[in-house]
């Protein structure tokens, strides 16, 4: 079975039609864009208590993929404490609670991967100072058209054989190509 990230994000956002509450119409129009709805997923999935599910849903409804954090002023991505692996996981026991099943491994694999992903990225610009301060220092938001190629990564296809290779060898899945092709496109508009 195929499964795109866009779906798993629309089977998360399922609740957000059942619920008409207005301080969920304020959570969603305080937040601007995808990026500024991942970084308060960080904020819900760094506590340790029970997360509110439709204030979870609604902030979804704003973004398409954890890539989406990669639209923020480099700034703004690096201060930023997001913990990636919590949201993901997060999400993932959220999908549960909805489903009553557990995660595919497609859908498992799908989310995880983009917080090691960013995880990495993270861990590799703490490592690289000289590079993490030039990105700082060029302290825009990606440009729409780096904007519409990271959205791409909502609608690509991950298959059963694919999400294993992932789990094999994530260097040399298709995955690995479109997280590396969006992550380029973002740094060279930075120079």
């Amino acid at each position: 079975m195929k499964q795109t990230l866009g779906k798993l994000w629309k089977l998360l956002n399922t609740p957000v039609g059942e619920i008409n509450a207005d301080n969920l119409n304020e959570i969603a129009s305080s937040v601007k864009d995808g990026s500024e709805a991942i970084f308060k997923l960080g904020e819900i999935f760094s506590k340790p208590e029970v997360k509110n599910l439709p204030e979870v849903a609604t902030l979804l409804s704003k973004t398409g993929t954890l890539f989406d954090v990669l639209n923020s002023p480099w700034g703004q991505v690096i201060s930023a404490s997001v913990p990636f692996l919590p949201v993901a996981t997060g999400l993932l026991k959220i999908c549960l609670d909805i489903t009553k099943t557990e995660p595919t491994l497609n859908q498992s694999v799908a989310l995880i991967t983009q917080a090691a992903y960013l995880e990495s990225l993270k861990s590799y610009l703490d490592k690289h100072s000289d590079l993490k301060e030039k990105l700082t220092t060029n302290n825009k938001s990606a440009s729409e058209l780096v904007a519409k190629e990271i959205k791409k990564l909502a609608d690509l296809e991950l298959d059963d054989r694919e999400a294993r290779l992932v789990l094999v060898s994530f260097p040399e899945s298709r995955l690995a190509d479109f997280f590396n092709q969006a992550l380029s496109f973002r740094l060279e508009e930075a120079n």
